[in-house]
């Protein structure tokens, strides 16, 4: 099965492609950072990606994860699902899988140390990996 046909991402799209095993499947990554002292990264264009996993660092102030969206990257709204803030149990070097079909409808995201009523500023940098799959819409 291969997540992408053609030509997959354009030039200006952040997320770098990394063909593994026999090439029959291709996944994306990008880092996201959180600056010290803060709470939310930067903006992340997902473009036609779907978010499917996420590295965390080998340090981590202790916080969940959760997530600000948006359709056109200029307002961010706090992510929600019918049980409630969307939000993964965070700790340093812990690899989280994603159902990736849940985030086809979002464009740009910001993921945030804590909740929306709780956020947890980091005691330092923290640069966590995103990894997607290649709508092909």
């Amino acid at each position: 099965m291969s997540f992408a046909t053609g030509t997959p991402i354009a030039d200006n799209n952040p997320l770098p492609i990394i063909v593994t095993g026999d090439g029959s499947r291709i996944d994306y990554n990008a880092p996201a950072t959180i600056l010290s002292g803060q709470n939310l990264s930067a903006p992340i264009d997902l473009a036609n990606h779907a978010l499917a996993g996420i590295e965390m660092p080998s340090a981590w102030t202790s916080a969940v994860i959760t997530f600000q969206v948006s359709s056109d990257g200029v307002t961010y709204r706090d992510f929600w699902d019918e049980n409630g803030e969307v939000s993964f149990q965070a700790a340093a070097n812990r690899a989280i899988r994603i159902a990736s079909w849940s985030w086809f409808a979002i464009r740009y995201l910001k993921i945030r140390s804590g909740t929306s009523a709780t956020p947890v500023a980091q005691a330092a940098d923290r640069v966590i990996n995103l990894y997607s799959a290649y709508r092909n819409n």
